[in-house]
């Protein structure tokens, strides 16, 4: 049985990139927006709702257009298209499959991110949280670092027993991004430690 590989299917792993990732910022300006005016009695998010501090002023501005969010967006969407090109080059297609799934396997994760939140929105009502919770940034960037770690572990798990280099790039992409979290929550804990000893 002869090895399936995506670099034929380039257009459509770019639509899929392209759908996930405008979803995710569209999401997270919706879910930041209804946070802020109708769970803000409950529910409140120390610095930012954002965690990627590069779209954290436009998240809290609550930004509908974002000159480097489209950036950012057609770079990402042209490097699926150098790598695709590279990779023929090199005659390495599985390189290929890892980098998409790399990528695509990250926005996936936190696409489950979104729809968790889209519950807890439309399941909230008067009466369903009692009390005030406020998140510290943090810890925040903590929670998410062990929640990547986990779907990493996942992806790296399925990966080896279907053999898939997409669900290895997942499980590597998700890896990276629970560490760069867990990096910047311990970083986040010293600054607030050494701002209250001042």
């Amino acid at each position: 049985m002869s090895q399936l590989y995506l670099i034929p299917h380039i257009w459509f792993i770019i639509l899929v990139w392209i759908a996930l990732y405008i979803g995710d910022y569209y999401l997270t300006i919706y879910t930041a927006q209804k946070i802020t005016t109708e769970m803000a009695q409950h529910l409140e998010f120390e610095r930012s709702f954002e965690l990627n501090p590069f779209y954290e002023g436009d998240v809290n501005q609550l930004r509908r257009i974002s000159p480097r969010f489209i950036i950012m967006l057609l770079l990402t969407s042209g490097f699926l298209l150098l790598a695709r090109w590279i990779t023929l080059l090199l005659q390495l297609p599985a390189l290929f499959d890892f980098l998409a799934g790399e990528m695509i396997l990250l926005e996936m994760s936190i696409q489950l991110r979104h729809l968790r939140n889209l519950a807890l929105i439309k399941s909230y009502q008067p009466g369903a949280i009692i009390g005030h919770l406020r998140y510290a940034y943090w810890f925040g960037l903590r929670l998410s670092g062990w929640e990547l770690f986990s779907v990493s572990a996942s992806y790296l798990i399925l990966g080896i027993l279907l053999g898939s280099w997409f669900l290895a790039g997942g499980a590597v992409g998700n890896f990276l991004a629970g560490l760069k979290h867990w990096n910047r929550s311990r970083k986040a804990f010293r600054e607030r430690d050494q701002a209250g000893a001042l």
